[in-house]
């Protein structure tokens, strides 16, 4: 997990190690209740358990399917967990010793997402993977993930990292092809990239190209001084990437009381922004928020403050009631194509922000 040889974990490492706990609370019961007999969760990049008086993801996972074994008892639940470090991994052996484990490898992030993608487990599998620095996992190995059926991946990004390396000379400075690689391998033009005028803008755009390779992903950046990082969420199902969404704002909520730095997720004016000029209508609207990032409920509280400054109109199709506050959103509206009402801008809104 993160840099080998850290005793003490740093202020964004606690900040992705939440996530991960709130994204694995909602995963469980999904999981359970969706009809899987069996759930896998690897970590190749696993660390060494704890550091001072914080636990890193290994031992979150463990600790998380330890506590949800008693309310599904037909589910059989696997960890794999690979450490590249020798010394870490020892240490957690001492920590990881429980019966679900399947084992603790010591070998590159890499060939360990190899081995166990060939290896034709079934049920559902999540992939936490959070390497020392963005070149030891690369777009092949997300792939090969993604090419297993029900599979899920958490994917750290240093984004600073990348970002700001983005105006050097990527095609002839030898430094650079690190970061060239990165963009080349996730279909990132240098000019696309370059345009992005903050890290925000650029974990965006990040998360928009991993929705044309795999469907459904968004990120939650934290800031710490100067310095961004990602946890980028990719997914096959619209559901997951709710599920991310909502643990991404729990840790937000959270971080009042707290010396935590999650960028705040989006507000009414964002969304108004990426409003089509035709409008949505109420499944529309749901995926088109789940894929900048904001939840149904994030949505729900955008559009109630737009409509009552009149800054959208809402038109009912025949026989919909109503009422105020309601935009009818969420999975079960958009599985079952229920389409109740249209969404549209009222007037340019460019000043009124």
């Amino acid at each position: 997990m993160g840099n080998p040889k850290k005793l003490e974990m740093d202020q964004h490492t606690r900040q992705k190690v939440a996530i991960f706990d709130a994204y694995l609370k909602r995963y469980l019961k999904i999981v359970s209740k969706g009809g899987y007999s069996r759930v896998s969760i690897y970590d190749p990049c696993a660390g060494k358990g704890i550091y001072g008086d914080c636990v890193g993801s290994a031992l979150t996972a463990c600790n998380n399917i330890r506590a949800h074994l008693p309310y599904a008892p037909s589910v059989g639940f696997h960890l794999y967990l690979n450490e590249p470090d020798d010394d870490n991994r020892k240490e957690l052996s001492k920590v990881c010793s429980y019966e679900f484990v399947e084992c603790i490898d010591n070998q590159k992030a890499e060939s360990f997402i190899e081995k166990y993608c060939s290896a034709g487990h079934s049920g559902h599998k999540l992939w936490f993977i959070d390497p020392y620095g963005y070149t030891q996992v690369g777009r092949s190995s997300v792939s090969k993930i993604m090419e297993q059926a029900s599979s899920e991946v958490l994917l750290f990004i240093p984004l600073t990292f990348i970002y700001r390396f983005l105006n050097g000379n990527l095609d002839h400075d030898a430094k650079l092809k690190p970061v060239a690689k990165f963009l080349n391998d996730y279909s990132i033009a240098q000019k696309e990239a370059r345009l992005c005028s903050t890290p925000i803008a650029f974990a965006d755009l990040i998360s928009r190209k991993m929705q044309e390779l795999y469907n459904y992903s968004w990120h939650a950046t934290m800031v710490e001084g100067p310095l961004h990082y990602s946890l980028v969420f990719i997914s096959r199902h619209h559901y997951g990437l709710e599920k991310f969404l909502e643990a991404r704002d729990k840790i937000l909520k959270d971080q009042c009381s707290s010396q935590l730095s999650l960028i705040p997720m989006g507000e009414e004016k964002e969304l108004l922004a990426i409003l089509p000029d035709r409008g949505v209508d109420n499944c529309e609207m749901y995926m088109l928020g789940l894929k900048n990032g904001f939840t149904p409920s994030g949505v729900r509280a955008c559009l109630e403050k737009l409509e009552s400054r009149e800054l959208i109109h809402i038109k009912k199709n025949d026989g919909v009631k109503r009422g105020k506050g309601i935009f009818f959103l969420g999975k079960e509206y958009f599985k079952n194509n229920h389409r109740r009402i249209v969404i549209s801008a009222s007037i340019n809104q460019g000043s009124l922000f």
